[in-house]
């Protein structure tokens, strides 16, 4: 059975409400599918957050900077990558990211 992308919106909320429930690996697992499907900034962010909060920053930051490749004007992305940063304590980093969400 071929997934669709109505298919691939349904999905990627389960991931969210996975995520907010703390259930990140479910919710990576599940993001992953939806990119399957429909490969977007959205999806490679929220996967980021919920990779971010297992403190697999590497990986979080390459699905922000996929991301940022995808759709450069999105804010929600810089914002979640700045916050990664400053965990990471590169704080100039973050603030190069902070300054483009307040330029966006």
């Amino acid at each position: 059975m071929t997934l669709t992308k109505d298919d691939a919106r349904v999905l990627f909320n389960e991931g969210v409400l996975s995520a907010d429930s703390d259930m990140h690996k479910d919710a990576i697992k599940i993001f992953d599918k939806v990119m399957e499907i429909d490969l977007n900034a959205e999806v490679l962010c929220n996967k980021g957050i919920s990779l971010a909060a297992l403190e697999r920053n590497d990986e979080a930051l390459e699905c922000y900077d996929k991301a940022i490749q995808m759709d450069p004007n999105d804010e929600f992305v810089f914002y979640n990558k700045g916050v990664l940063l400053t965990g990471m304590e590169k704080l100039q980093e973050a603030l190069e990211c902070y300054d483009k969400v307040l330029e966006i």
